[in-house]
């Protein structure tokens, strides 16, 4: 997967007729999201911060998709974590864009259909855990909390450029020990030996 990834980056790169030296910082999603993928991602950023010298900045895939939903003025994202869990964050509309009000959390997909059943007020919920669990939260959620479409339930690349733009102009760059998928929870297979180790 990494050596496709790394074609990808030279094809993406030969379309836009650009060389490698042109790069001037490279902008990454850290997660929450695939144990796999977040590993494989972050080990080609890290490698082309080394053999190009150039500064990394990271920004959060749950921030990312909250950047496709527009028009209106609160939000929540929930990414499928598996095992009955969702990853969870919420975002208000502060100075005409979408903010998020808290971390993001892991919560049970019980906890969170029970928080929407409380909903008084307009929510627009995004997120790939809309398909992994779409009967039971089509059942039980409040007519005045509504799905987004299915095409933005995903980062998009130009919002990893906008979202990474900010952090450059911060100046909010990585070091090499920072770039570490941000998973809010351990594995199903760290969890397992985490149990086993316990029980002995």
């Amino acid at each position: 997967h990494l050596e496709q990834l790394l074609v990808v980056i030279e094809q993406g790169l030969h379309v836009m007729g650009w060389q490698k030296h042109d790069i001037d910082y490279i902008a990454c999603g850290l997660g929450p999201g695939s144990f796999t993928g977040l590993r494989i991602g972050l080990a080609a950023v890290q490698g082309l911060s080394l053999g190009l010298k150039k500064s990394v900045v990271g920004v959060s895939s749950i921030d990312l998709i909250a950047q496709n939903i527009a028009c209106t003025d609160e939000a929540a994202v929930i990414v499928n974590a598996h095992r009955g869990d969702l990853y969870v964050a919420y975002y208000k509309r502060m100075h005409e864009e979408l903010c998020r009000t808290g971390p993001i959390r892991v919560q049970s997909i019980g906890r969170f259909i029970g928080s929407m059943k409380k909903r008084k007020t307009s929510l627009i919920v995004c997120g790939d855990a809309l398909k992994a669990y779409d009967e039971v939260l089509r059942n039980d959620m409040r007519s005045c909390v509504y799905r987004a479409d299915a095409s933005l339930w995903y980062p998009r690349g130009a919002s990893i450029i906008r979202l990474g733009l900010r952090e450059i102009e911060k100046k909010a760059f990585l070091s090499l020990p920072m770039m570490v998928p941000q998973y809010s929870r351990v594995s199903g297979a760290e969890d397992v030996l985490k149990k086993k180790t316990k029980n002995r």
